[in-house]
């Protein structure tokens, strides 16, 4: 979808990152991602594919929230770097098999949190506390 496509447009342009699968339910979507990065580019419509190849060393899950945990979960453990959009998790207790799962695999977890850390964010916050846009109240 939109998301992951802006997830690996950015992760591409880093140094040193080539994207070279792409994993989704919808072929359409495989389609364009072939359309967009080349007829090389590794398609499947089972993630664990991806997961079970030795020469991929990250994935981006940009999957719908309720697969986060499970997804994220199992590329830690299949020795994978992980980016996850947010939310990590829907339920708070999913959370801990996520925290497991990155401690024991030794592997890097990032959750995506573009809009909260963004620094129109911190600058609205310091403009509420000055009282430059008035009364703030809680409803």
């Amino acid at each position: 979808g939109n998301m992951g496509l802006g997830d690996v447009k950015a992760s591409s342009s880093v140094p040193g990152v080539e994207f070279v699968a792409a994993a989704d339910i919808y072929t359409g979507r495989l389609e364009r991602a072939k359309e967009l990065f080349g007829k090389q580019l590794f398609t499947t419509r089972d993630y664990r594919e991806i997961l079970a190849r030795p020469d991929i060393d990250a994935v981006i899950v940009a999957t719908p929230d309720h697969w986060h945990a499970q997804q994220a979960s199992e590329a830690l453990l299949a020795g994978k770097h992980v980016y996850c959009q947010k939310p990590m998790v829907q339920k708070p207790e999913d959370g801990h098999q996520v925290i497991a799962a990155e401690k024991k695999s030794g592997k890097i977890l990032q959750v995506g949190s573009q809009r909260v850390s963004n620094i129109l964010y911190h600058r609205l916050r310091e403009t509420i506390k000055e009282g430059k846009i008035g009364e703030i109240r809680m409803i």
